[in-house]
This record gives structure tokens, C-alpha cells and sequence, in this order.
């Protein structure tokens, strides 16, 4: 376990301090760590409206709303670990070069952006109506928590745990989707 830390230790560090001397290194940082996941709305908008014939349109609904049943249930479960599991961020317990997103007083595990990106994301890829979406959803998703990474807001293992459950939750909404959507027809 110590040596699993300490290697969480080592990879924020590293991330932290990489690029730090560019100009524009915190700018494209906070860019994919904060602003990136505003595009998951825009591209929600962009399922919901897709279909063109009726049975399109259905499935694009159904898309949207499964995401957000998804991106719900993450937060519920956030919340839940977070009050269960308290980690201190990186910056708190390490001197790191990092950016101010959050405040101290947050658990940084699981890293609630991973599981409430993941889980809509993952909805979409396995649902499978809209393949090309899933992936730049999941594409989208990796740059964001990476991004986190490199804040010196969330350890590797904070990502990886959280993007992990995401993919769960994801996994189970598209799978009661598409159950659903079988026993209405």
C-alpha cells in the first residue's frame, strides 16, 4: 500500500511540475480540467436533436436520458464515498505547483469529475445508438481527468478509481436502457 501511494505521489509530482515553465501550460490545463466538461451538455443537446425520422428521434431521447439517469447516479454515489472515504488533495499534503479549482476541505477520492463524466459517457458507448459520440465522450472524458492530474488537484489512482466506477455506472444505465427500451416495444 505504501508503495502504491508513494507511486501516486511520484506521477502527481511529476505531472504537476511537467511544463510548468511554459507560458501558457495552466491556461491549456484549466482549459481541459474545468472547461472541457461544459462540452458534455453541448453534445446532449447534439444526440437529443439528431434524429430525423421518428424512430431516431426516439433513441436519441432515450440516449439523453440515460445520461442523465447516469451523470445522476454518479453524483449520488460521489457524495455517498465522499462521506465515507476522505483523501486529502495532493496539494494539501505535498508542495506542488497546482491550480486552484477546489478547495482543501474536498475529498479528492474518487475524483467526482471522472465518475460524473465517465458514467454519461460510458452510457453513450454502450447504449451503441450513437458509437462516434461514445467515443469522443470517453476521449473527451480522459483529457478532462488527465487534466486534473496535471492541476495537482486528484492522484492517478483518484482518476483511475473514479473513471473505473463511472465506466460501472454507465455500463448498468445503458444495460436497464436498453432492457426498458425492449420491454415497451
Amino acid at each position: 500500500m505504501d508503495f502504491l501511494r508513494h507511486l501516486d505521489y511520484l506521477i502527481v509530482k511529476a505531472a504537476s511540475e511537467a511544463g510548468r515553465t511554459e507560458p501558457y501550460r495552466d491556461a491549456v490545463v484549466y482549459f481541459f480540467a474545468e472547461l472541457l466538461p461544459y462540452f458534455f451538455i453541448l453534445a446532449a443537446i447534439g444526440i437529443y436533436f439528431s434524429g430525423r425520422t421518428p424512430r431516431q428521434k426516439e433513441k436519441a431521447h432515450d440516449t439523453v436520458f440515460a445520461m442523465v439517469g447516469a451523470f445522476l447516479l454518479a453524483i449520488g454515489l460521489v457524495w455517498l464515498l465522499h462521506d465515507v472515504w476522505f483523501r486529502e488533495r495532493p496539494f494539501v499534503t505535498h508542495q506542488l505547483h497546482y491550480l486552484k479549482l477546489v478547495g482543501p476541505q474536498l475529498s479528492s477520492f474518487p475524483s467526482g469529475h471522472a465518475m460524473m463524466l465517465f458514467a454519461p459517457a460510458g452510457t453513450v458507448y454502450f447504449i451503441g445508438n450513437f458509437p462516434k459520440w461514445g467515443k469522443i465522450l470517453l476521449l473527451l472524458a480522459t483529457l478532462v481527468v488527465v487534466a486534473r492530474v496535471f492541476a495537482g488537484v486528484h492522484y492517478l489512482s483518484d482518476v483511475t478509481i473514479g473513471a473505473g466506477l463511472g465506466i460501472g455506472i454507465g455500463k448498468l444505465v445503458s444495460w436497464q436502457s436498453k432492457s426498458l427500451s425492449r420491454d415497451m416495444r
